[in-house]
């Protein structure tokens, strides 16, 4: 009974990132249709997404829904960021593994919004008090975002020099 639920599910889900890689709206509305989750609810949808992670899901088109201005995109991403254990990572390699699952857009709106909520699961997270504030993790991290951007892309002409 078991196997055959997951069996579905996963067929379900496989269907889903088809449509996601095309219109995410589409996938959350098949998602509701026939898995029951309601297309706002924000966890479930978030749970799709970090599974999806590990099938054939576009990056590119997962990292501009979850940077998205609107409640449910942005209920997503929080929820999205706080499925991930950053219990023992340093800034970075939690960094690393959270922007692992997407590809982060080009917008920076939409960086900074991607920044904030994995800044706020960092800290929430952690137990050495580093960081005195989910502001100080988001500050820094898109800070290291905006020098590897720097330092790395070719369609930067004039990169930062030491001084600056």
């Amino acid at each position: 009974q078991r196997v055959l639920q997951d069996k579905k599910q996963k067929e379900l889900y496989a269907r889903a990132v088809k449509h996601f890689n095309r219109d995410p709206k589409i996938a959350l509305r098949l998602l509701a249709a026939e898995d029951g989750t309601p297309e706002n609810e924000a966890h479930k949808v978030a749970i799709f997404l970090k599974i999806a992670t590990g099938m054939d899901i576009s990056k590119d088109q997962l990292g501009e829904f979850l940077g998205e201005k609107n409640p449910l995109a942005e209920a997503v991403l929080t929820e999205f960021a706080l499925l991930f254990s950053f219990q023992n990572d340093g800034l970075v390699p939690a960094l690393r593994a959270f922007l692992g699952s997407f590809k982060l857009p080009g917008e920076s709106q939409k960086i900074d919004r991607i920044t904030g909520a994995f800044a706020q699961s960092y800290f929430s997270q952690q137990t050495s008090h580093i960081y005195h504030s989910w502001d100080a993790v988001h500050i820094l991290t898109f800070s290291v975002i905006m020098l590897n951007t720097d330092l790395h892309s070719r369609q930067v002409k004039n990169h930062m020099t030491l001084h600056e």
